[in-house]
């Protein structure tokens, strides 16, 4: 599961390695206000996007706006 910009940030700091800001993509999620789908493009198939609005992880599937998944447990 990926963690927020300000966990990786207390946990890494900002220069921590010279690819820092690639890695931490990889590493830390995204935000929203509602579904990222039909808004959001994925920069990377696997990038994780939470919901602050419905409390909701999606997770992309896909390169294009419509392959956002609604993450359940």
């Amino acid at each position: 599961m990926p963690m927020s910009q300000s966990a990786y940030d207390s946990i890494f700091g900002k220069a921590w390695h010279v690819k820092g800001d690639e890695i931490a993509k990889r590493l830390v999620y995204i935000t929203n206000a509602g579904t990222p789908a039909a808004v959001l493009v994925p920069e990377f198939i696997g990038q994780w996007c939470f919901d602050t609005a419905g409390a909701h992880f999606y997770l992309a599937t896909g390169l294009t706006n419509a392959d956002w998944k609604l993450v359940t447990i």
